[in-house]
């Protein structure tokens, strides 16, 4: 690991949750699952959640807030190391948007989906 990359572990994830839901205790991920903020890293949970590379590690994808969202456990399951996956009954795709990436939904063009601010 280098220097200036940081660990996914639960001061990360708590962090960007933060960062991205304030003080909610419960939030929908990008597929539509509900997760709650205390079931981090909890599989035996149905609101289980951790964090998720938008564009995967095995594929050069960076651990950095900018490449990582907080998602349900069972989503970034089905997502995996995958840019076009499906999850939770939806089609998604990993894109690139100026100096990051997206995830868009196929199924609904038109949903957005929260990413995380860089």
């Amino acid at each position: 690991m280098k220097n200036d990359e940081m660990i996914v572990n639960r001061e990360t994830a708590m962090r960007l949750w933060t960062s991205r839901y304030g003080k909610k205790t419960k939030a929908v991920d990008f597929a539509g699952r509900t997760m709650v903020k205390s079931a981090y890293d909890d599989r035996n949970s149905d609101y289980g959640w951790n964090l998720d590379h938008i564009f995967p590690q095995s594929k050069g994808g960076k651990t950095a807030d900018y490449n990582l969202i907080c998602c349900h456990i069972l989503t970034n399951d089905e997502k995996a190391d995958k840019i076009c996956f499906n999850a939770n009954g939806q089609s998604f795709k990993v894109i690139k948007v100026e100096n990051h990436y997206e995830i868009i939904n196929q199924t609904n063009p038109n949903e957005e989906i929260k990413q995380p601010t860089l």
